[in-house]
């Protein structure tokens, strides 16, 4: 009887805090450009449920920030290093989505992308991704990445 009690405490308790922490959802997919460049483009989604909603003018609204920092491995330079601040009313869709483009030479790349909470600094997630830019090799067939999709809305 007590191991079961334990056991459901525990259970509840990384229910609770699972739905507590705060979570990043982030993709990639690479296409080709010209000869010497790849485009990269990063999918991005904040949660808005996990961000603090404040008031603005009359308005109640959420804001996410987020820093993309690309370096390149074989010369170990930073090519991309931005942020960006994301606001949206509190009543609009589920999540605060987007979709950010870099041309990029051929090469091999981290990429760290950090997104947090606007208006609570403590709530942040961090999502690291190593890729290649590569040209399509002349004697076999290839394509771009293929991007899924869960849900598609059209945005009036």
């Amino acid at each position: 009887m007590n191991k079961t009690i334990l056991i459901l405490i525990v259970s509840f308790s990384l229910i609770v805090f699972a739905q507590n922490k705060f979570k990043l959802e982030a993709d990639y997919s690479r296409f080709i450009y010209d000869d010497t460049t790849g485009y990269l483009e990063i999918y991005y989604s904040f949660y808005k449920e996990q961000l603090k909603p404040i008031q603005k003018d009359s308005d109640t609204v959420v804001s996410g920030l987020l820093n993309i920092k690309i370096i390149n491995i074989d010369n170990n330079f930073i090519v991309v290093n931005k942020k960006w601040k994301f606001d949206s009313p509190d009543n609009s869709q589920n999540s605060l989505v987007g979709v950010l483009g870099f041309r990029l030479k051929f090469g091999n790349y981290m990429c760290t992308i950090i997104g947090k909470d606007n208006n609570d600094s403590s709530k942040a997630d961090t999502i690291n991704y190593t890729f290649d830019i590569s040209e399509y090799p002349s004697n076999n067939f290839s394509i771009s990445d293929i991007q899924l999709a869960s849900s598609i809305q059209q945005v009036n």
